[in-house]
């Protein structure tokens, strides 16, 4: 039994979906007979979800990262962008308002916007 406990989450993902099993107590027979539904179930572990996703950012990490921008001469700016001309962008940083005097503002020809995630 501990085995199988055990096998269920074999998987590096860390999620294992079976069959639920239902008993069959109609049959009149005095051994407890199983049956597979169509229902499934679903186990999480987790823990070993949040391992594997911190190896699969470590091993991302040293090409994706600000560093490896700044080796290749690009900025990276944090901030909120405005666009404030056709030809400027304010990044406003967390806890300043637009038009703060020490936003930077950006002048360029052409732009590339790429936008990252954050939690709601």
């Amino acid at each position: 039994r501990e085995a199988k406990k055990m096998a269920k989450f074999d998987n590096e993902y860390g999620v294992s979906f079976r069959p639920k099993r239902i008993s069959d107590n109609n049959t009149g027979s005095s051994s407890d007979q199983t049956q597979q539904s169509k229902e499934v179930e679903v186990e999480v572990d987790f823990p070993r979800i949040m391992q594997r996703m911190r190896k699969l950012r470590s091993k991302i990490a040293p090409v994706d990262g600000h560093e490896r921008g700044s080796s290749l001469g690009t900025q990276t700016f944090q901030g909120r962008g405005v666009f404030t001309s056709p030809t400027t962008i304010e990044v406003v940083e967390h806890g300043k308002s637009l038009g703060d005097a020490s936003n930077p503002t950006l002048k360029f020809r052409k732009a590339v916007v790429a936008t990252g995630g954050r939690p709601n």
